[in-house]
């Protein structure tokens, strides 16, 4: 019994330890501000993407470091962020840019996926060479980084970075939840093209984000345990705050989120509960339209994880028409005509059924590789058009570092 006692105490430990918020680090830097200076626009930031030689700091941050830019929308303004995704420990920085007329700033904060330790950084931008500053914590940044561009980013085919969990699990040491708004507006900055979201249902049946049928210590503000999903109202739903700040966001505001404020470009929406899917539908149906109305790239799949939630998929109407992606066997993925193969990375790499289902022109998205070795074996065997992570800022470092060149496809 004792032995029991402390392994079930171990593993609470460890849940509090990685669940908890981890704040990013505040520090004002008063050249960045300075009168004179501007936010850089669009063409500005896109102009320094590119992949990085990083000549002082490597033992930090490891040798490369990708740069690419994206945006988050507020209003009618848009705020542009430049993320470096680097070699060593999945670290990555996500920083704002602005000019003083002479050089190009950028300024933000650093983490690791691998522990919780942050700091800020200050760079300036002179020709090909970004140079300047970090430091740990809330530190005055005073240890050296500096780095080359050594390029452009390649032209690949399309690959896409799916973030599991709207970003990454609340286990990863991020500084928002798992499946929260702000967990799918952060997505980009680390390097996600799309993200996958879970769906239950309340008590008064409205589509919400979450993962566990169940709110604990580890997802949200409780002492043990706040009861299941599905016994609370939205209503309810609203007074539990999470872990790490926010609220449990229905669908249609994930989705609205998504498509007004963010770049992504593919939802998987993984379905946790057998039942009717006719109002997933209609929002599935509802945002798609309103995306192409605006002339937005972005696709929805509705998920067909196992054979009771296939079940009701195939009651809805016109189901082979319905955007899909299919966990199951590739005869089933062609029963529902899928647009996407999904099948977990422990059946192995699979390279006959991936080139079989890719000649019938459906993508396979793998999920889910969080690791350069595991990404570079899966990858190096069967050319997959899509992998779900919950370490995006590793897989953008290594697709645009390695697999651009080629690496990808070498046996």
């Amino acid at each position: 019994m004792i032995p029991l006692l402390l392994l079930a105490g171990g593993v609470t430990a460890w849940i509090v330890y990685k669940a908890r918020h981890v704040p990013l680090p505040r520090r004002r830097w008063q050249r960045f501000r300075a009168p004179g200076t501007r936010d850089l626009d669009a063409a500005s930031c896109q102009a320094l993407e590119g992949v990085y030689r990083v000549t002082a700091g490597s033992e930090f941050f490891g040798e490369s470091a990708v740069l690419k830019w994206t945006y988050t929308r507020i209003g009618a303004s848009m705020q542009q962020h430049l993320s470096l995704f680097c070699a060593q420990d999945g670290a990555y920085l996500v920083c704002g840019a602005r000019t003083d007329g002479r050089a190009n700033l950028l300024h933000g904060y650093w983490r690791k996926l691998s522990a919780s330790g942050t700091g800020t950084v200050r760079l300036e931008q002179r020709g090909e060479r970004l140079s300047g500053f970090y430091g740990k914590r809330n530190q005055r940044p005073g240890l050296l980084f500096s780095l080359q561009r050594v390029g452009p980013l390649p032209q690949t085919s399309p690959f896409q970075i799916i973030a599991h969990r709207g970003g990454a699990r609340n286990v990863d040491f991020l500084p928002v939840a798992e499946n929260s708004l702000a967990m799918l507006l952060m997505a980009a900055r680390l390097g996600a093209t799309g993200v996958e979201i879970d769906v239950r249902w309340t008590k008064d049946d409205v589509p919400v984000l979450a993962h566990d049928s169940f709110l604990a210590f580890d997802s949200v503000k409780t002492p043990l345990f706040k009861g299941f999903i599905a016994d609370h109202t939205l209503a309810e739903l609203r007074r539990i705050r999470l872990r790490k700040g926010g609220q449990v966001p229905t669908l249609r505001e994930a989705l609205d989120a998504v498509l007004h404020r963010t770049p992504l470009e593919v939802v998987w929406l993984d379905i946790k509960e057998p039942r009717d899917l006719r109002d997933v539908l209609a929002l599935q149906q509802e945002y798609l339209k309103e995306a192409a109305r605006i002339g937005r790239r972005l696709e929805i799949f509705i998920g067909v994880p196992d054979k009771d939630i296939r079940a009701h998929f195939l009651a809805l109407p016109d189901y082979r028409n319905i955007p899909s992606l299919c966990e199951l066997e590739p005869a089933q993925a062609e029963e529902l005509n899928a647009d996407v193969w999904a099948p977990q990375y422990t059946g192995g790499p699979q390279p006959e059924p991936v080139a079989a289902q890719q000649a019938q022109g459906r993508r396979v998205f793998l999920w889910s590789l969080d690791s350069p070795v595991m990404i570079q074996y899966y990858m190096s065997r069967s050319p997959l058009d899509g992998l779900v992570t919950n370490a995006a800022p590793v897989l953008a470092h290594w697709w645009w570092t390695k697999a651009a060149t080629g690496v990808q496809r070498e046996a």
